[in-house]
């Protein structure tokens, strides 16, 4: 059988990681341009490769498409197979997934390691700064938010509306063993859109 992992920016860590999942997205019908979303000062701490395709004060989903592209093609150039970069599912990122197939433990673990640095390079801070732009406000946050806490009910967990992801994190770990701990994992990434401003002011720090 084909193993893989999937490589994508994980809203949990605030960062780079790796998941499996089996619905469907496409974050194409989110064709949002965000503008000055950074100071100069924050724009001078991103990786060059990143920091090119900001220089126009934008972060489109052209820009994030790209980025995660040459995040993908240095994760092959390291050694690994890699996939088509495609939307993640039941969220508003890209990812692209390695095949581990026949790997050790320790190879897999060189090969994320591999795919979380070359994330950090190419895609990581246009990622955030795309995820940013198409945050829902309004009465589409709320919807989004009573998505939220219908999901996490369901996973068994018992979290307070309008929190951080790290005290929602907090409730999942607390209310959910290790078996289960990832359907409320899942919640919280398809909602990562309401935590943008996290993933924002941490782009920037």
């Amino acid at each position: 059988m084909k193993r893989s992992v999937v490589c994508v920016l994980a809203l949990t860590s605030l960062m780079w990681g790796c998941s499996s999942s089996s619905d469907t997205a496409d974050p194409e019908a989110n064709d949002v341009v965000a503008a000055d979303l950074f100071t100069p000062e924050q724009l001078a701490d991103i990786p060059e490769p990143q920091r090119v395709l900001l220089e126009d004060g934008e972060a489109s989903l052209a820009d994030y498409r790209q980025a995660m592209q040459q995040a993908a093609d240095c994760t092959a150039e390291a050694g690994w197979k890699v996939s088509d970069v495609t939307p993640d599912p039941g969220s508003d990122r890209l990812g692209f997934s390695i095949d581990v197939t026949g790997l050790s433990d320790e190879d897999m673990d060189k090969a994320s390691l591999d795919a979380s640095n070359c994330q950090t390079k190419f895609s990581d801070d246009i990622a955030r700064y795309y995820v940013l732009s198409i945050a829902p406000t309004g009465a589409e946050a709320d919807r989004m938010w009573e998505s939220l806490m219908s999901c996490l009910t369901d996973a068994g967990v018992h979290a307070q509306p309008h929190t951080s992801s790290t005290e929602i994190m907090v409730a999942v770990t607390r209310d959910l063993d290790q078996d289960n701990i990832g359907a409320g994992i899942v919640c919280l990434d398809r909602h990562e859109a309401l935590f943008a401003h996290e993933q924002f002011s941490s782009a920037g720090n």
